[in-house]
């Protein structure tokens, strides 16, 4: 999908080249594509805002839809939900809201400040508010404090990051040193939205990424250098916080920068290391890349 010289959205089969006009108004000035690229939200210089439904028919035949409910003018394109039936975003007036791809559309609370994410299943709802208290709204949209006094900034990482496998989010509590120079002062946590368990993380470090299955969570003593942010160390800590495995920072060099990738699937690695089931040791992609092959 993307705008062409028109001002219109298209979509192009890359491998048989056809290209179908999604739009013909000729003032589309941004769009974003949910994350089942089932539907697009997009709008035109004046600030209006509509989705698009494309429903792809086992005939090869493509629906598209539009949907009857014009969203409120001036809103930022918003964070869809993981399995795309949901949309939250902030509008011209400060208000946040959640529509719903079935044409619903409800408020969020006043106190949002800044809006965080959607937990794996798309029913539960992060955001910050003024004070910098985490809150999560439950599915029946009751709000939840999961803590009174974390960063709400992006500086030095994700204020909050959820378990792309669980009902858990990590964020990230107290205030970095010297405007966001160092990690010093910060420490993560975990907290489990559906028991209220919290487990505090390693202090002096602030959040990187969960692994692509939810399987750990890398933390980093993280600092402001010449080429941006930067580590010292990372740690790995699965999501009750009771195993943890500590490596060297990123002058040690990922094959593909800093983060988590797969070699083949259940095998977690994250720069250049090969991280164990049970955190007891990591192995360098190399040698744990070699094993595989020779196996």
């Amino acid at each position: 999908v993307y705008s062409d010289n028109s001002g219109n959205l298209v979509l192009e089969n890359v491998e048989t080249g056809v290209v179908i006009q999604l739009t013909d108004s000729g003032d589309v000035t941004n769009y974003s594509l949910s994350p089942t690229r089932q539907h697009i939200l997009y709008g035109d210089p004046l600030g209006r805002r509509r989705v698009l439904s494309l429903e792809f028919r086992s005939d090869g035949r493509l629906k598209v839809m539009a949907q009857s409910q014009r969203l409120p003018p001036g809103i930022s394109l918003g964070i869809w939900s993981p399995d795309g039936s949901r949309l939250a975003y902030r509008d011209e007036n400060q208000q946040t809201w959640v529509y719903d791809v079935s044409g619903e559309l409800m408020p969020l609370p006043e106190d949002v400040q800044q809006l965080g994410g959607w937990s794996y299943d798309s029913q539960w709802l992060s955001y910050c508010t003024p004070e910098e208290a985490l809150i999560v709204l439950q599915p029946g949209g009751q709000s939840v404090v999961v803590d009174e006094d974390i960063d709400c900034e992006p500086g030095l990482g994700p204020w909050a990051e959820w378990s792309p496998s669980a009902f858990v989010i990590a964020y990230t509590d107290g205030e970095a040193e010297m405007s966001y120079i160092s990690s010093r002062g910060m420490q993560p946590a975990i907290y489990n939205v559906e028991t209220g368990d919290r487990f505090p993380l390693p202090v002096d470090t602030t959040i990187v990424d969960w692994s692509p299955d939810g399987r750990f969570l890398a933390v980093g003593v993280s600092f402001i250098g010449m080429k941006g942010v930067s580590y010292d160390s990372f740690t790995i800590v699965d999501p009750q916080g009771q195993n943890s495995l500590l490596l060297p920072g990123d002058g040690s060099g990922g094959l593909s920068g800093i983060g988590w990738w797969r070699y083949t699937p259940g095998m977690a690695i994250f720069n250049n290391y090969h991280i164990a089931d049970d955190l007891s040791a990591a192995e360098p992609v190399a040698d744990a890349l070699l094993s595989v092959a020779m196996d």
